[in-house]
């Protein structure tokens, strides 16, 4: 029995420090639309602080709520295209109005 509880202590401890590694590694890449195109894959698209560019699997891709080409904030409109499968830790849409 003692055997048993050691056994799921040492496991739920393991996975709080995989928890805990996986939160420390995440970085913010922000869309900046500043390449030669729209695609997610231009490095030029994006601008980082510790992130990958473009944004990886460890990375959080975020996009603002600036003029364009950072946003387009028009419905329907084309902000950026994803050619391949993509993974990311997180993905953040600012969308503020304009204040009168």
């Amino acid at each position: 029995m003692k055997t048993t509880i050691h056994s799921m202590q040492s496991l739920a401890l393991f996975a709080a420090l995989l928890a805990t590694t996986q939160l420390t590694n995440a970085q913010t890449t922000t869309w900046s639309g500043l390449g030669a195109d729209l695609n997610w894959s231009t490095a030029g698209n994006w601008t980082t602080v510790g992130g990958s560019i473009p944004p990886g699997p460890g990375d959080t891709a975020v996009f603002g709520n600036g003029a364009a080409p950072a946003s387009t904030n028009a419905v329907g409109a084309v902000n950026n295209i994803v050619t391949a499968s993509t993974t990311l830790a997180g993905l953040s849409y600012i969308n503020v109005p304009a204040r009168p």
